[in-house]
């Protein structure tokens, strides 16, 4: 198993690292140069770790979604 960082913030030094996906379901592809607007909700959380439920959408349509596990430290 291997994990990287997804997310990180420079003014407090915390990173988010993709340790898992669930529920991947892909639409669709998007077509070259078509602007993306990626979305996440929080569904849950534990400790450092939360789980969020993500979209991935282009011109209003839906291209994926999927439940994503992340663990955030310091």
């Amino acid at each position: 198993q291997a994990a990287m960082v997804l997310l990180e913030n420079p003014e407090s030094a915390t990173k988010a690292f993709l340790a898992g996906v669930e529920e991947l379901v892909v639409v669709r592809s998007p077509a070259a140069g078509q602007r993306l607007l990626a979305s996440a909700e929080l569904q849950a959380r534990f400790g450092g770790t939360v789980k969020v439920a993500a979209r991935l959408e282009a011109d209003g349509q839906e291209l994926a979604t999927a439940s994503l596990l992340l663990v955030v430290a310091p």
